[in-house]
């Protein structure tokens, strides 16, 4: 009896907690009692050993890096520890080891591929070769950027949901000096066949919703045939779903962009100047200069080497020029595009919900056309309800398919606060309910009551610190909305209705682009949400009638 506790403790710095008992289960039952109580002394002793030697404790099995002593080895563990607060500021506290990290990624790109990259670019990088990298519509600098990078990455094609992008945008590509990629409705094999009368696989960058989707694919019936790649940081929605296996890189990062710079580490792919800097561009974006609550250390990592990577020497002003430049594209664009310019759709059990984003370096130009955006909110909630019919070739309306609530979240990228305009009951009901903390306040000093649920000191939710759609926005008003929707929240208002009285009548003068803006019959539809007993719509509802 005595040499099978003696095995134990010989064994005791190899085998885990969980091994022990096993192998004591396996033991005879004449064995069991007396081995028992020698294993309950072992596994104590061990207990009372956890943490002497940092995290190398004897009866422990360790797979995770340690710091050793070893001439030229980074202390990697004791740098980790500090990624997880860093900030923009403390960048130069670390140049040195930043540096040495660099210099190690040049080292291996020079020797080639390794055993471990070997594996990575056989069996993972080799999966999506050839295909065509696209991001979601209404795109922003994390979409395009991941589309460019992971193309150049992958070995594919890059391409762009749609043929408008944002001042950011444009913004990044002429600091790094690089074209948009062509739009994937035109470029063949995409949105068309290609020489061969074929069309190419797909990788979804930066989002997996099929309403997010680029328009050519999201109306291709086989499109889920043709996606067999998907690289993304947003949870993954129900709706996403393929007929056979897939490359999956979903990862709860701040950034897009950081997981693809996190492949070419892995693969050991040597990154150009010019797509290190577009990486930077999109990181620094879409975590809000590292200041967004969706920020991990996998986003400061990589901000911390693409600066050096990129040479960029001065980290906040390049963050300061893409906001800078967003906020002024914004504000030039009028209300109709900043509704629909970060608009994202989701379903809440019958609950049809948008949410808008606008991240700017300064509120009050946007909240200075206060009246226009409310209105255009709920132009925007009738409009999801169109659609065009491809065999009579007609533009039709269905009212199920209008949204029940519309939201625009307008960030201070500065200050890190934001607030939302409250345009209708569903919205008030809605920002209460999910923000029980946030404070209501007249949008603008010459702004009126949009409907008879909401008068003007109500028009504006002061959200306080909360910045982000998808860490707070989303999840807080998907929460409200499965406590407690009523009844009436899925019905139109009796202030809706009249909007749609007055967006069916043919005396509207249709929405057009003047190549610069879409114009829009402001008059009226002002008129009949802040003012709808005006005589002006006086033969809109006579003809109702």
């Amino acid at each position: 009896m005595g040499s099978a506790a003696s095995t134990y403790s010989d064994a005791v710095t190899k085998a885990s907690d969980q091994e022990l008992k096993v192998a004591a289960a396996n033991l005879g039952a004449a064995d069991k009692a007396k081995v028992s109580a020698a294993l309950d002394r072992i596994l104590a002793d061990k207990e009372a050993t956890k943490g002497a030697t940092n995290g190398q404790n004897a009866g422990i099995r360790s797979f995770t890096h340690v710091d050793k002593k070893i001439e030229g080895k980074l202390p990697y563990v004791e740098f980790r520890r500090k990624m997880g607060a860093m900030t923009l500021e403390d960048l130069p506290k670390h140049r040195d080891i930043i540096t040495q990290f660099v210099e190690k990624f040049k080292e291996n790109w020079d020797r080639g591929l390794g055993s471990e990259s070997f594996v990575e670019d056989t069996f993972n990088r080799s999966a999506l070769k050839n295909c065509i990298f696209v991001g979601h519509a209404n795109t922003d600098l994390d979409s395009i950027a991941g589309a460019i990078c992971g193309a150049e990455l992958f070995r594919g094609v890059p391409a762009r949901s749609e043929e408008s992008f944002n001042g950011e945008v444009a913004c990044a590509l002429k600091v790094v000096g690089m074209d948009p990629p062509p739009v994937f409705g035109s470029l063949a094999g995409g949105g068309v066949p290609d020489e061969s009368g074929k069309f190419k696989k797909v990788c979804l960058v930066d989002h997996n919703e099929v309403d997010q989707m680029t328009p050519a694919l999201k109306n291709d019936t086989n499109r889920m045939k043709r996606i067999v790649g998907l690289i993304d940081h947003h949870a993954v929605a129900s709706s996403f779903f393929t007929s056979s296996p897939l490359f999956m890189d979903v990862r709860p990062w701040g950034s897009m962009c950081s997981i693809i710079f996190h492949n070419y580490l892995r693969n050991r792919v040597p990154i150009r100047p010019e797509i290190a800097r577009l990486l930077l561009c999109a990181i620094l974006s879409d975590t809000l200069n590292l200041r967004s609550g969706t920020t991990t250390a996998a986003d400061r990592f990589s901000v911390a080497l693409l600066a050096s990577f990129g040479d960029v020497r001065d980290v906040d002003n390049l963050a300061m020029q893409l906001f800078t430049a967003k906020t002024d594209w914004i504000v030039n664009l009028g209300a109709y595009e900043m509704i629909r310019g970060d608009q994202k759709n989701f379903n809440v059990g019958e609950v049809r919900m948008s949410l808008a984003v606008l991240e700017v370096t300064t509120m009050e130009p946007v909240l200075a056309v206060a009246e226009d955006l409310l209105t255009q909110l709920r132009v925007f909630k009738y409009e999801k309800g169109d659609y065009f019919d491809e065999e009579t070739e007609q533009k039709l309306h269905d009212p199920k398919k209008e949204v029940h609530v519309a939201m625009l979240f307008i960030v201070d990228t500065v200050k890190q606060c934001s607030v939302c305009l409250v345009c209708d009951r569903n919205e008030k009901h809605l920002a209460k309910a999910a923000f029980p903390a946030a404070t209501f306040r007249a949008a603008s000093s010459s702004v009126r009551s949009p409907s008879e649920a909401v008068s003007a000191d109500e028009t504006l939710c002061d959200l306080g610190a909360l910045v982000s759609r998808k860490l707070e926005f989303l999840p807080m008003c998907t929460d409200a909305l499965k406590a407690d929707t009523p009844e009436w929240f899925t019905a139109s208002s009796k202030d809706q209705e009249r909007v749609r009285k007055v967006l069916q009548h043919e005396s509207l003068a249709p929405t057009q682009n003047d190549g610069v803006r879409m114009i829009w019959d402001k008059q009226k539809l002002k008129t009949a949400v802040f003012k709808p007993d005006d005589a002006m719509l006086k033969n809109i509802f006579d003809d109702d009638e």
